[in-house]
């Protein structure tokens, strides 16, 4: 039921080994993504293994974390 109201939203999904600043509540500089990626402002769905990890914002190259669910 979450999925649905969330599908628009871009989702990246990330290894283990970067999430747990992330599911901390902290930024985190994500230089290992694709270009493109970086470079889009908004809202994205941070997942691992297709599980919802975190809503949070992206900027700057920057993963802002806004909301975090436990998995």
């Amino acid at each position: 039921p979450v999925d649905y109201v969330l599908k628009n939203f871009k989702e990246i999904d990330l290894e283990n080994k970067h999430l747990d600043p992330i599911q901390n509540g902290k930024i985190t500089f994500v230089d290992f993504l694709e270009k493109d990626t970086i470079n889009n402002k908004g809202i994205d769905l941070i997942k691992n293994r297709g599980k919802l990890v975190s809503i949070a914002n992206l900027e700057k190259g920057y993963i802002i974390p806004q909301r975090n669910f436990n998995n």
